[in-house]
């Protein structure tokens, strides 16, 4: 069962920064409540990477995932 984390262990798992989650969140116009993230949007902001590395959608221009 997935469990609650911060952003720095979500940004971990994606192979990012937590600058760089903070930034692709807000591109994505992601809002988070403060604290930990819960397991549904983890699996969003999981899902939202794979489907624009898979698609070869630049996610910054600064810091991308290959």
């Amino acid at each position: 069962m997935e469990q609650l984390k911060t952003r720095q262990q979500v940004a971990d798992e994606i192979g990012v920064s937590r600058k760089t989650l903070y930034r692709w969140l807000k591109k994505w116009n992601v809002e988070l409540t403060s604290g930990l993230i819960c397991p549904n949007s983890q699996k969003y902001i999981k899902e939202k990477v794979y489907l624009e590395v898979s698609q070869n959608v630049p996610l910054s221009p600064i810091e991308n995932l290959d």
